[in-house]
């Protein structure tokens, strides 16, 4: 349900920042990004010989955290991990930063899985029965994601076009708020991954196909949107990244650190 990136185990480079670190995340507290981020954050830590506080701030279509690095001080101390949609957001939104002048590429991380998810009690037990529905009364069912623009949003749009079926989108913060509004009976479905999709392993949720060119090892009896005809896939991916002018040495130490985290029992569970 999240994919950590598959880079070279790294060697860590010596570097002690001037305070302790700031980690922001880009979706809510209490998913499974934010655990995630603490274990690495923990992990970390030793390597780097001081603490990596993580603060979740969602919002903006994800990309707050990210717009908040672009205008922090260049020092190693204010990092954040931004999801793809950091890159697509300055396009089709006016913005202060720019993603390729104002950020420093960190290091990548990992990547989300993301599905089309309804309650277990849902009218639509299939991906197609909703897609049916969709086209039978139009903009009457709602579905909300982590924000406008974000790749829920973008896999919806795709879903529509591919199908003829029409949605109404309702933007949240993130998955927990998402999941919130779907058991309340505010939403019809969601499009959302990590922590959803796990509820949907748990059978709290019901997953109805997932935008993967593969099926999940963990969700092997769903299927994909191209299993069932519909030429949608991508991936949620996220990486770190802190302030354009970071000085060499940081540079060099925090992928270093992080990566030496990655493969740790403590982060890999969450896979």
């Amino acid at each position: 349900l999240v994919a950590v990136a598959t880079l070279p185990r790294a060697h860590a480079t010596p570097w002690r920042a001037q305070r302790p670190i700031t980690l922001l995340s880009p979706l809510p507290a209490g998913g499974a990004l934010d655990a995630q981020l603490r274990l690495l954050a923990l992990e970390t830590a030793k390597t780097l010989g001081q603490p990596i506080i993580v603060e979740a701030k969602p919002g903006a279509g994800t990309t707050l955290a990210g717009a908040i690095v672009a205008n922090a001080k260049p020092d190693g101390t204010t990092l954040a991990v931004t999801l793809v949609n950091s890159l697509r957001y300055p396009y089709y939104q006016k913005s202060s930063w720019d993603p390729l002048k104002d950020f420093e590429y960190v290091c990548g991380l990992g990547s989300f899985a993301l599905g089309v998810i309804v309650r277990p009690d849902s009218r639509w037990q299939t991906l197609g029965a909703l897609i049916e529905a969709g086209k039978r009364s139009p903009g009457t069912l709602s579905y909300g994601t982590a924000g406008i623009g974000g790749s829920g949003n973008l896999i919806a749009i795709e879903l529509e076009r591919a199908t003829g079926a029409r949605f109404t989108h309702v933007p949240y913060k993130g998955g927990p708020e998402t999941q919130r509004a779907l058991q309340a009976g505010d939403l019809d479905f969601i499009v959302e991954g990590g922590n959803q999709l796990a509820l949907a392993e748990a059978g709290s949720l019901k997953a109805l196909a997932i935008a993967s060119s593969k099926r999940s090892k963990r969700l092997p009896e769903v299927p994909t949107f191209q299993q069932r005809g519909i030429e949608v896939a991508g991936p949620s991916t996220y990486g770190l990244v802190g302030p354009a002018g970071l000085p060499a040495q940081a540079g060099a130490a925090l992928p270093d650190a992080f990566l030496l985290a990655t493969p740790t029992p403590a982060y890999t569970t969450l896979v």
